[in-house]
């Protein structure tokens, strides 16, 4: 159990440190949270961008059908394994998408991390590598970092 509370707190201050202060363009959210995200409509996906909600537009562009998705404020983040992060006005259990650390290699080529989050015992980091073509960005590497 002390096992499962230091992992955990280990995942959010992995996500705290996720943060950068270079701002994610748009076109890049877009893509890294559709690679992300899996058609589900038991789950309700809570997205953030560098620890704060994406703008409207990135939430309505991500959508997948049958995906319920939504501000990462609209959610609450749960450690307990029994309960699990929730979405606040449903509570409808829900998965923290939140990236941060974006980091641009070249005009084509872009890096950042993501951490997807459902509780304590049910976390992923992984640094998504990014590829701009004539068709936009796509995402070329998925490198899973740690799982709890």
């Amino acid at each position: 159990m002390i096992a499962a509370v230091y992992l955990a707190a280990a995942v959010l201050a992995t996500s705290s440190a996720a943060r950068s202060t270079l701002p994610i363009p748009e076109d890049v959210q877009i893509a890294a949270f559709r690679s992300e995200l899996v058609s589900n409509k038991d789950l309700v996906r809570c997205l953030q961008t560098n620890g704060v909600d994406p703008k409207r537009s990135v939430l309505e562009a991500a959508t997948l059908p049958d995906t319920i998705v939504v501000p990462g404020s609209a959610c609450v983040r749960v450690m307990d394994p029994r309960r699990g992060s929730f979405h606040r006005s449903t509570g409808k259990p829900a998965v923290f998408l939140s990236m941060g650390a974006f980091r641009r290699i070249d005009d084509s080529v872009s890096e950042l991390h993501i951490v997807s989050y459902r509780h304590g015992k049910w976390a992923e980091g992984a640094t998504l590598t990014l590829k701009r073509t004539a068709d936009g960005w796509s995402v070329t590497t998925r490198r899973s970092e740690w799982i709890a």
